[in-house]
């Protein structure tokens, strides 16, 4: 049977970065009105989120514009946990470790993936949680109009094969 793994960082009040802090409100109470309504407000690129190409290419698509297909997929665990800001990923680690990874997986840098139209997965965690060197992943960015990411709910699917291809109705 297949395992959901949630990858998502969870969004608390007061949290934030780059001076961005996330507020949430509650206009809307059991108290005032018999029915609770919140609403919060953050950072586009705090917390797990998927950047949209014109997170870095001006002129470039919006978060709203990704095609579903292009946010899930089959994915492939590189393990990288005993490098950090000390010690670079060089070219060669990630051809050694990553022997497992298909064509069209690779690692690249923001300018390059994005220009690609490939949306990039940032600020996940219990990746180690993840026992099988491939997977799917599954993304779903909130489809804010125009703005360059997303939060996103992300989740790791072990224990199937991710169809290649897929009929999208919008």
């Amino acid at each position: 049977m297949p395992t959901l793994i949630d990858l998502s960082i969870p969004v608390r009040h007061g949290d934030g970065r780059l001076g961005l802090e996330v507020a949430f409100s509650t206009p809307y109470s059991y108290e005032n009105c018999g029915w609770q309504g919140s609403s919060f407000s953050m950072f586009a690129h705090y917390a797990t989120h998927v950047d949209a190409p014109n997170h870095f290419i001006q002129g470039a698509k919006g978060i709203d514009e990704a095609p579903v297909t292009k946010v899930m997929g089959a994915a492939s665990l590189v393990p990288l946990d005993d490098h950090g800001a000390a010690r670079a990923i060089t070219a060669d680690t990630l051809e050694d470790r990553g022997r497992h990874v298909r064509r069209g997986e690779d690692c690249a840098i923001h300018h390059r993936i994005l220009g690609e139209e490939i949306y990039n997965i940032e600020y996940v965690h219990q990746l180690a949680k993840i026992r099988a060197p491939r997977c799917a992943i599954l993304a779903l960015p909130l489809k804010l109009a125009g703005l360059d990411g997303a939060p996103a709910r992300v989740v790791a699917i072990e224990g199937m094969e991710f169809p290649a291809e897929f009929t999208v109705t919008t």
